[in-house]
């Protein structure tokens, strides 16, 4: 948006305009005033009296020709002014001016309702001086008002820029508005539904002049909402209500339906983020229609207070409603309709909370009073001030304070502190002392809690606090109360987080219900209540190192870090390299040459050397070994000062670790004293979570026996997909209170279904080899000996391989020389020239970081879209270096005696034991010159990744025509639901919206797609629950190609793997059943 225009209204203070006034009221021969003194002087010197005794601004407005009662001039009065010289009049309009500042709230009564003749004098006096004098008496009117006052000014600041009026006097009302949101934010930004539409039509008009003030007053009121999630959003939110076209509504409710929320809606933040969901419904496209689906069941569940429930939701239902049935997808129609029905819902419970009646409400509610409660108010007030012994009020003081009164009421705005605001300002010292005025204030609220208690209306107020956690037991650090949402889906509502120092916190629910969301939110200061990053410094330490791949030195990324550099010394970062394992040599080495569990252990190191009061751990034990977790067990127990709040699937380092568990449950957080064990005992269906394979076994039941293993035999599926979560009983899922099974809950266990992988040529037994390592090693630059050497293994399409050792071993460095990812340094790699082998990385979320903007639909697309798998051409089998182009380049074969140069392979055909590819030649068009050339000659002369290309688009075309999978919308829908992801999650949310379990499946379903013949994952238990890591070794067991796994969880592994692949001391030790 175009900033707009400066507008400069006469200073009616300046020396220039203070001497006008000044002459003017000695003319009038208003008492104190000789000639010498201005408006704002004659108040200072006589007080209040010069406008209620003395009449001054009946005098003024009837010098600046403005009607005694405010309305519109007729004609009669019109030629009245027109009579008084332009001058006087514009002295008149200056001293009107000054008085706001000067006399304060208690002018208000006396000066409001002179604004609209203010705004007609504004468009019509021909006069220009006068014109912009009055202007600025209107502006200066609104930016005096108190916040109790403004909601009696705003209706005559709208009616005054309503369209047909003269642009002049929409021009200054536009700008009054914007000074009335400087004065009154709180009572502006609960009428943006009035003033949204009013601000559009005019950002509309044909007038530069008019154009600019609603640019300003637009800008000043969406500015009004004090809601730190949508503050970032103010002007996208403005742009969605204002921009001619429906693009910018779109934009916002992508942008609300991406909003991680973290405190509850109240009136103002709904009637800002309502405008732009309403028109994105009503005029958007189908993406912009589904994210207001989203955005809007997100915020209606956050909202706070009966009343606005009541008011802003029902039009954003009927536009849901509308919606739903005039969207021709299936997939956005649901949404709509599920959306509006929560919505109805949510209103039918405001409804019956607020009696039946129309108004309730908090924050900013502008219920209208009726005619019966303005009297009753008039009569109380009345009795009041004559209790308080106060001189008799002007009609219009009575009457403005009255209305106020009633307007609180008719809101259920029974707080103190607004009743003082709305009756104090105008009685002291005016009328009584401020403590007379305080009793008036008192007095006004018992009258109307009295009058709603005897209507039945009184049990509407409030909502259920948040469940408490007994007494303090040791430093508080905070005690918030907020609320939580984040890609269209409510996490927490009016949740309570109360941290001690010192304490273990681990945070326990099923995967997607909030818990690393809630630790970022924390570590972004973005919960209400909870302390500044002054006052309270949150680190959180998260897997972002496993994606690192630099040539940076440990020693390098510590010191190179400003925080760290601001916050300690050179001594202490190197004795704290030292304590957590980096001295000597591992400070030297570079961050892409060390394991996962090491890179943990340096975020580690980096959190601490920042002084954390709170270290936030989002699955801390992920990529450890056995040593290395008991080593951050002990390190964490002895840090006394430092509170830790973790995420974790792992049972036993919970129970080694916390004091205390925060269980999500309906929403809520809610306390247990002890570690994990001592939860489940309060909480038996939170076993589900955990990440202990333990599940049913051959005959038990996977939601929670204490015999069998992960394997839960009874419910597995069977065939070459792969296929259930658990066992006879289904898993528990968890959930809110005590939690259900997923069976009791209606809802399917979690489910892995693997695509058969389909034949290979040549392989008729699945004991054949498909990939084979002949005296392999493999040594980084730089380093002083190899990470491994002598490898000798080979993987099957029966393989169930278990890859051990620990951190720093060599495991990943030998999975990914099998993929490709890396190329021995010394041996031979043999991989059949038809395999197909997936591979998820041990920091699985590097698959998809590019992509975090995306659907997991559009990242399906984008990476198989080509009818390859982009993720493959940047493996080092595949990727051409400067060396390989120079030697395809000199390459040259002879047939009859012409020279011919390599272009592309374009077939292939089985011969003997091996292949031939057919080779098109340069410059040769016709296939008629293509000629078959060996696999072993191509090799041999700098065609090998070539020729691994053509066999992977062989491959993948083969696998796809096998399954007779299509590459759309319908089909990676179907084929990501069988991975746990529903339409939800696979079309409508965005990556970086999903959890970390959400994630991992979106990883391994890619993998998948191309139907591997052999499946390699590293640590694929990070981030799944319970439920989900019975479904995945189910799916490993009955797989009809081969696997190959590193993890550290012996449990697991001894679950679905028969083989196992020692990684120690820089060789490979193999353990085969079969010999």
């Amino acid at each position: 948006m175009a900033p707009a225009a400066a507008w400069a209204p006469p200073a009616p203070d300046d020396p220039a305009s203070s001497r006008k006034v000044a002459a003017l009221l000695g003319r009038l021969g208003v008492p104190y005033c000789d000639g010498s003194i201005d408006a704002a002087a004659a108040v200072e010197a006589a007080g209040f009296a010069v406008l209620q005794e003395e009449g001054l601004v009946d005098t003024l407005a009837a010098a600046a020709g403005l009607p005694p009662d405010g309305k519109r001039a007729p004609a009669s009065d019109a030629a009245a002014a027109a009579a008084a010289s332009d001058a006087d009049r514009e002295a008149a309009l200056l001293a009107l001016a000054q008085l706001p500042a000067a006399a304060g709230a208690a002018a208000e009564p006396f000066l409001f309702p002179l604004v609209p003749a203010l705004l007609d004098r504004a468009a019509a006096d021909a006069a220009p001086a006068a014109a912009a004098a009055a202007a600025a008496a209107a502006s200066a009117v609104a930016r005096g008002a108190a916040a109790a006052g403004a909601q009696l000014l705003l209706p005559r600041l709208l009616a005054a820029a309503a369209p047909g009026r003269r642009f002049r006097g929409r021009e200054a009302a536009a700008h009054a508005l914007a000074a009335l949101a400087e004065a009154a934010p709180g009572e502006v930004a609960a009428r943006l539904p009035e003033i949204v539409p009013l601000i559009s039509e005019m950002m509309a008009d044909p007038r530069e002049q008019v154009r600019s003030a609603a640019a300003a007053a637009g800008a000043a009121s969406f500015g009004c909402v004090d809601h730190p999630d949508l503050a970032p959003l103010a002007d996208t939110l403005l742009q969605a209500a204002s921009a001619p076209g429906p693009e910018a509504a779109g934009e916002a409710a992508a942008a609300l339906a991406g909003t991680r929320f973290t405190q509850a809606m109240d009136g103002p933040a709904l009637a800002a983020a309502c405008p732009a969901l309403l028109r994105a419904l009503r005029e958007g496209a189908p993406p912009a229609r589904r994210a207001a689906c989203a955005a809007a069941a997100a915020i209606a569940k956050l909202v706070a207070a009966p009343g606005d429930a009541a008011r802003f939701l029902p039009p954003l239902a009927d536009a849901l409603e509308k919606a739903s049935s005039a969207m021709d997808d299936p997939s956005l129609r649901q949404p709509a309709a599920d959306a509006a029905g929560l919505l109805r819902r949510i209103v039918k419970g405001a409804e019956g909370m607020a009696g039946g009646g129309g108004g309730g409400g908090g924050g900013g509610g502008q219920a209208e009073p009726s005619a019966a409660e303005l009297e009753e108010c008039r009569a109380a007030l009345s009795a009041a001030l004559a209790s308080a012994r106060a001189p008799p009020l002007d009609a219009r003081a009575s009457d403005h304070v009255a209305e106020i009164c009633a307007r609180l009421g008719s809101s259920r705005r029974l707080d103190l502190g607004s009743w003082r605001g709305g009756v104090a300002p105008y009685l002291a010292p005016a009328y009584v002392t401020e403590a007379e005025a305080e009793g008036v204030a008192r007095a006004m609220l018992a009258d109307c809690e009295a009058r709603l208690r005897r209507g039945g209306a009184l049990e509407v107020l409030g909502w259920e606090d948040a469940v408490g956690e007994g007494p303090a037991a040791g430093e508080e650090l905070c005690d918030c109360t907020f609320s939580l949402a984040y890609g269209g889906k409510v996490l927490l509502t009016s949740a309570r987080m109360r941290l001690i120092r010192g304490r273990r916190y681990g945070l326990c629910g099923a995967n997607g219900v909030g818990k690393s969301t809630l630790l970022r939110a924390v570590s972004r200061g973005q919960l209400e209540g909870f302390p500044a990053p002054e006052v309270l410094r949150s680190v959180y330490v998260e897997h972002d190192l496993q994606a690192s791949d630099t040539q940076q030195s440990v020693a390098d990324f510590i010191e190179g870090d400003p925080a760290v550099r601001g916050a300690r010394s050179p001594e202490e970062i190197a004795a704290a390299l030292e304590e957590f394992g980096f001295g000597g040599e591992m400070a030297s080495r570079p961050i892409g040459s060390i394991s996962g569990g090491w890179k943990m252990k340096l975020a580690l190191t980096r959190a601490m050397l920042l002084g954390a009061d709170i270290l936030l751990l989002d699955e801390p034990t992920n990529h450890l070994d056995v040593a290395n977790v008991e080593w951050l067990e002990r390190w964490l127990v002895a840090q006394r000062r430092v509170t830790l709040v973790t995420v974790s699937h792992d049972v036993g380092f919970l129970d080694a670790v916390c004091t205390d568990i925060i269980h999500f449950a309906g929403r809520q957080l809610r306390r247990y004293r002890g570690g994990h064990s001592e939860f489940v005992r309060a909480v038996p269906s939170a076993q589900a979570y955990a990440s202990r394979p333990d599940g049913g076994g051959d005959g038990g039941t996977a939601g929670g026996g204490d015999s069998g293993t992960v394997n839960g035999g009874g419910g597995g599926g069977g065939g070459g997909g792969g296929g259930g979560g658990g066992g006879g009983g289904g898993e528990s899922i968890g959930g809110g209170g005590g939690g259900v099974s997923a069976a009791a809950a209606g809802e399917p266990p979690p489910r892995f279904r693997f695509p058969a992988p389909g034949l290979l040529d040549g392989v008729a037994s699945k004991e054949k080899a498909i990939i084979k390592l002949e005296n392999v090693s493999f040594a980084y630059p730089g380093a002083a000996s190899p990470t491994i050497s002598g490898v000798r293994a080979m993987c099957r399409l029966s393989s169930r391989v278990a890859v051990v050792g620990a951190n720093g071993a060599g495991k990943t460095t030998l999975v990914k020389i099998m993929t490709g990812e890396l190329k021995a340094t010394g041996g031979t790699v043999w991989r059949h020239p038809n395999l197909r082998l997936a591979y998820v990385a041990q920091h699985a979320f590097h698959h998809i970081e590019e992509h975090l903007d995306s659907t997991p639909l559009k990242y399906m697309l984008h990476r198989f879209g080509l009818g390859t798998d982009r993720e493959g051409d940047s493996k080092v089998d595949r990727a051409l270096e400067e060396e390989d182009k120079k030697r395809m380049a000199s390459a040259v074969w002879t047939f009859d005696g012409q020279p011919r140069r390599f272009e592309s392979i374009v077939g292939r055909r089985k011969k003997k034991k091996d292949f031939e590819y057919e080779v098109a030649w340069q410059g040769l068009s016709s296939i008629k010159f293509n000629r078959w050339i060996p696999r072993a000659e191509l090799v041999e002369k700098g065609f090998e990744k070539k020729v691994n290309e053509y066999d992977q688009k062989k491959g993948a075309v083969a696998a796809l025509g096998a399954e007779t999978r299509p590459l759309n919308r319908s089909g990676v829908e179907a084929f990501l639901a069988e991975f746990g992801l529903g339409p939800e999650y696979s079309c409508h949310s965005l990556i970086k919206g999903l959890s970390g379990g959400q994630k991992v499946k979106l990883v391994l379903a890619a993998a998948m797609w191309n139907s591997p013949h052999l499946l390699i994952m590293d640590e694929p238990t990070n981030y799944l629950d319970r439920a989900s890591l019975a479904a995945l070794a189910t799916s490993i067991r009955t797989f009809e190609g081969g696997v190959v796994l590193i993890s550290h969880s012996s449990e697991f592994t001894a679950s679905c793997c028969d083989e196992v692949w020692t990684v120690a001391a820089g060789e490979v030790q193999v353990r085969d059943p079969r010999g």
